[in-house]
């Protein structure tokens, strides 16, 4: 991917049989680099600024949007590895009030799909809680997704439980009420934010991180 001309125009180009060719063009871009530059996500913005999100992995000759994997509405969240891409609907309820459930697809590097897989939130003293988004608050360092919870009704302020998709099944890690949720103490895991996607172009000493 280059920048080109006096307009600042990003172009995506991709090297087959010896040759580039061009794929897709726009103003503006962010990326993300997926599992040692595997694959790679990315968000071409148009005169007008809307984006879409589109995915190529290493061998592609063209860039696949992210909803032929996915239904149309929903978040993304990657893990730090960048080995798949977690998409998750709110159902039931809204940000300002939370969700009652969220549905949960994955998909590998090589668009393998696997869901929908429903998300309940736990009770939170004794009463019942709600996910506060439908992006993956935390990965533990095995990839695993957690999502937070909050009483229903209840602020900002929680409390808070934290909900995992682990391999053995889900599982939920509480706090106690009045204290800062320390969640790698609590999960007894290291907790590390989902993927970030990088401008392009940025601050040419800026280097987009693996």
């Amino acid at each position: 991917m280059i920048q080109v001309g006096p307009d600042a125009r990003v172009w995506v180009l991709v090297k087959a049989d010896g040759h580039w060719r061009r794929l897709a063009e726009g103003r503006k871009a962010s990326v993300m680099r997926l599992k040692d530059d595997q694959a790679v996500l990315l968000v071409l913005m148009h005169k007008r600024m809307h984006g879409e999100l589109l995915f190529m992995k290493e061998g592609d000759s063209a860039l696949v949007p992210i909803r032929r994997f996915f239904p149309e509405e929903g978040m993304l969240s990657v893990p730090p590895s960048g080995a798949r891409l977690d998409w998750v609907q709110g159902k039931d309820g809204d940000l300002a009030k939370g969700f009652s459930r969220l549905i949960l697809w994955t998909c590998d590097l090589n668009g393998h799909v696997t869901g929908p897989r429903t998300l309940t939130p736990p009770d939170i003293d004794n009463r019942p809680g709600c996910f506060v988004s439908t992006v993956v608050s935390c990965y533990d360092s095995t990839g695993n997704p957690y999502f937070r919870a909050r009483r229903q009704g209840s602020d900002w302020r929680g409390p808070y439980a934290l909900k995992g998709v682990l391999p053995e099944g889900e599982r939920v890690f509480a706090v106690a009420p009045l204290e800062p949720p320390d969640w790698g103490k609590i999960v007894g895991r290291a907790m590390v934010q989902p993927k970030q996607f990088y401008p392009f172009p940025g601050n040419s000493r800026d280097v987009i991180p693996p």
